[in-house]
């Protein structure tokens, strides 16, 4: 378990917050990380929780996130528990068990071995049910976790083939940004023989087909009799709704 003097001698700027919590941080050359530590009590199933902003201290949010916590966090590799309205717009809050994320290795290895990573995120970015390695890709590629003035950031699975510009991802499905599925929305116009496939954070599929320029219809669930034919403008709404909803 983590201790006052740990983050002391480890971190710089430390302040007490109270309730055992403290604000400490690192200072690198193009950003600058403010953690955000609650201690546990060394008793029982207690575990330190560990939450961290980019560029950002805001410690009215953060104890807003200490305090609104579950009573008991599951000890499982990933877990998801919703948060009251808040000024961020957050809907839930996720936390990472020790071994599933790299925080304080190579500094406080024996002191972190009960140290939840904990951060806010929008209800569409996560469930609380990805891999290991998939949580890995999401946090690096598509959705900045520890911003927390971020734009809405899905979770989208993609997967496509596009012959006129010989792009596509094959059988497999990979995670993507919405600016690069809105690209490829864009590159399909009028390609009758390409398809994008989206699936969402609910496990839910749509299709993309084009069968002329700036013409789209969208096929829910792989269901041919659920076709809805749509301009681009309209596509996009459509599928970002389809995303976040």
């Amino acid at each position: 378990m983590l201790t006052r003097k740990n983050l002391e001698d480890n971190f710089s700027g430390l302040y007490d917050l109270g309730d055992g919590i403290f604000r400490c941080e690192d200072v690198l050359l193009k950003s600058t990380f403010f953690y955000y530590v609650m201690l546990g009590r060394d008793v029982g199933n207690a575990r330190d929780i560990l939450l961290l902003s980019a560029d950002e201290a805001d410690d009215d949010f953060a104890l807003f996130i200490f305090h609104n916590q579950p009573g008991e966090i599951r000890n499982s590799p990933f877990d998801i528990s919703e948060l009251p309205s808040n000024k961020r717009n957050f809907s839930n809050l996720a936390f990472v068990r020790e071994d599933c994320h790299e925080y304080f290795k190579g500094r406080l290895d024996k002191e972190r071995e009960k140290l939840t990573f904990c951060f806010p995120v929008h209800k569409f970015e996560f469930t609380g049910s990805e891999s290991r390695e998939e949580f890995s890709i999401l946090r690096k590629e598509t959705i900045p976790i520890l911003d927390w003035a971020r734009q809405p950031s899905p979770k989208i699975m993609l997967r496509f083939d596009n012959p006129r510009t010989k792009s596509g991802t094959g059988n497999s499905d990979v995670f993507v940004k919405f600016e690069l599925l809105e690209r490829e929305i864009r590159n399909l116009s009028g390609v009758t023989n390409g398809f994008i496939e989206i699936s969402n954070y609910k496990g839910q599929v749509v299709e993309v087909l084009s069968p002329s320029e700036e013409s789209f219809v969208l096929i829910r669930n792989r269901d041919d009799n659920d076709r809805q034919n749509l301009r681009s403008k309209e596509l996009l709404k459509v599928v970002f709704d389809f995303l976040t909803h």
